[in-house]
């Protein structure tokens, strides 16, 4: 079911195990997790990586107004992508999804090789502090 908002953001059009169409906010979504990292990597600055940042999270905000934004987050967490994957993990554990994002960030934080893994670590260890009375 497709969704439109006032400012032009749309839901998922279907996902199902055999498609993995996304949707043009969706798509916006992947697009913003990925050029988040490529500013920082390639010296454009936070300031410019923070422009992405933000527009990603424009679009959980207009997920959440129509009760998507857990739905088409969670089908974000199995993207091919890490940048991706932690993008998403990120937001759903914002919301509390403790359940779906944990896991996710725990195995991104194990990987030796992976630019996500210091920041999956830190966020962790963030979370853990504040939620451990």
């Amino acid at each position: 079911m497709k969704v439109e908002r006032a400012a032009g953001l749309e839901c998922w059009t279907t996902m199902s195990s055999s498609s993995n169409s996304l949707s043009p906010a969706a798509s916006s979504f992947v697009e913003a997790a990925r050029e988040f990292w490529h500013a920082l990597n390639d010296g454009r600055g936070s300031k410019v990586a923070n422009t992405f940042s933000a527009k990603a999270e424009r679009i959980v905000e207009e997920w959440k107004l129509d009760g998507s934004a857990t739905d088409n987050l969670e089908a974000l967490l199995s993207h091919t992508d890490s940048t991706v994957q932690y993008a998403a993990a990120a937001e759903l554990l914002k919301s509390g999804e403790t359940r779906l994002s944990l896991p996710v960030l725990e195995n991104l934080s194990k990987d030796p090789a992976g630019l996500i893994a210091p920041t999956a670590k830190l966020l962790l260890m963030t979370h853990k502090r504040v939620h451990v009375s």
